[in-house]
């Protein structure tokens, strides 16, 4: 009788021991999330245009008002780089490379986006130029 009590207190206690950290540790509040800034909200907004509602010319005011937004500057720069392509999509060539003139012109807070940048619109250019130089032919469907 006396090995089933201590038994039985024995599972107690390891029960109560794995669930106090558990329960101390959903006591804590979680923090609340930033607030998003201007720019940030633009951002997505001008986003959900585009890709979600496809009305181009809203996405593209909505991108130019998150570059002129207050927030943080790697977003304004992607703002900004995202206008430009949708501009080049638009056709509107001038307006495309003012603005990835504006990006690149930027200083060190989007130097993140440039690295994007750089493997999106740079990558395919060394890519032809390496077919070239091996004698690939992308007319010909990519055969030497």
């Amino acid at each position: 009788m006396r090995r089933v009590h201590s038994v039985s207190r024995l599972a107690f206690l390891l029960t109560a021991l794995s669930t106090a950290p558990w329960a101390i540790a959903q006591e804590v509040p979680p923090t609340p999330a930033p607030r998003p800034s201007a720019a940030e909200l633009q951002l997505r907004d001008a986003w959900w245009a585009e890709s979600g509602a496809n009305d181009l010319s809203a996405a593209l005011r909505g991108y130019l008002a998150a570059v002129a937004a207050e927030g943080p500057a790697t977003v304004r720069a992607r703002a900004l780089l995202w206008a430009g392509r949708l501009q080049q999509r638009l056709g509107q060539s001038e307006q495309a490379l003012a603005s990835f003139e504006r990006f690149l012109a930027q200083d060190a807070p989007a130097q993140d986006v440039r690295t994007v940048a750089d493997r999106l619109f740079y990558a395919p250019l060394r890519i032809e130029a390496l077919r070239r130089e091996i004698g690939i032919d992308a007319a010909a469907g990519g055969h030497p």
